[in-house]
């Protein structure tokens, strides 16, 4: 009659391995190899409890001896390296050795942990042959190819950077080498010219400069290795004034008696502009004004003529720029 009560009442379960008195499972992890022998009685819940009895046993094999570590990580000449080696299988402890090829220059292999520590001194990839042996008897022994990669210091391979021009779109993209890509750039020192920016992604310097000068700055490169590595260099962006120069060539006509408005135009030096009209070079036709923050030429005309004269337009530097352009509006009835 159920439920049952399961218990040992003769020899021993294998080493690691336990019996639930109220399932039947047993279970654990076992610890030593062989066959243990014993006998398991279940008892049932009647009154009085009948019994029944089996003699069993369980073999315990080793598992194959097999290294297990599938990559190491990279190095970093002159960084402090460790990474441990793994087994499974066999019969613990395991010793471990270089039998094929060699680690990289300056680390070596602990035959007691697995442990591969020391600083790398060379770069360059370097495959080598590990093998594990167990303490069996006699032992078993199991090997695997491994490979540590020593890749080249970090480094910005940008050794100068385009001009950029006022008012202009402006790109240009910093480089580097080595280290373990992808990159990751930012500027720990200075700043960039007014209006650009760096994408910190890609190393793009991008934008529309909105002053001359030379900006001074330093751009760090971080790689992407664990722990990271990083790069400094100097760099410079000298900001330059395109010549300015009236970029309106020609005025429409204006009709006596009916509004007029045309914004005159410029190009290069550096903003914002004024207008004027030269000094003995001419008015504009009666009516009409310029303003001399927009360019703009409006108002009403009051006869018809031909107007000819000479706009001039003066930048924000210093000192400040100036250009003219003789232009005329003709009038008409």
């Amino acid at each position: 009659m159920k439920p049952y009560t399961w218990s040992i009442t003769a020899g021993a379960l294998p080493a690691g391995l336990k019996l639930h008195p109220a399932t039947g499972v047993i279970s654990g992890t076992s610890s030593a190899v062989g066959t243990a022998d014993f006998t398991v009685t279940v008892t049932d819940s009647e009154a009085p409890a009948a019994t029944a009895s089996a003699n069993e046993s369980i073999t315990v094999d080793v598992a194959p001896l097999a290294v297990t570590t599938v990559a190491l990580p990279q190095g970093t000449v002159g960084t402090l390296y460790s990474a441990t080696l793994a087994a499974a299988g066999g019969i613990p402890k395991y010793t471990w050795s270089i039998t094929a090829g060699a680690l990289p220059a300056g680390l070596k292999l602990h035959p007691a942990t697995g442990l591969i520590s020391g600083a790398p001194t060379g770069t360059g990839t370097t495959d080598f042959t590990v093998t594990v042996t167990d303490a069996e008897s006699p032992s078993a022994s199991a090997s695997a190819t491994e490979s540590i990669t020593v890749p080249a210091p970090v480094e910005v391979t940008t050794v100068s950077l385009p001009a950029a021009a006022v008012g202009s779109p402006y790109s240009a993209t910093l480089t580097a080498v080595g280290g373990v890509p992808p990159y990751t750039w930012s500027i720990p020192a200075g700043t960039l010219p007014a209006g650009l920016t760096l994408d910190p992604g890609t190393g793009v310097i991008s934008g529309t400069p909105s002053a001359p000068g030379n900006a001074s700055f330093t751009v760090q490169v971080t790689d992407s290795g664990s722990p990271p590595a990083s790069a400094v260099a100097s760099e410079v962006i000298t900001v330059t004034v395109a010549p300015l120069v009236v970029t309106t060539t020609s005025l429409p006509a204006a009709v006596a008696g009916s509004p007029y408005s045309f914004t005159l135009a410029a190009a290069g030096g550096a903003a914002p502009y004024t207008w004027s009209l030269s000094p003995g070079a001419g008015t504009l036709p009666a009516g009409l004004t310029l303003d001399p923050s927009t360019g703009t030429i409006s108002g009403t005309a009051t006869a018809d003529s031909v107007a000819r004269f000479e706009v001039r337009v003066t930048d924000s530097g210093s000192p400040p720029a100036l250009a003219t352009a003789t232009l005329n509006i003709d009038l008409v009835p």
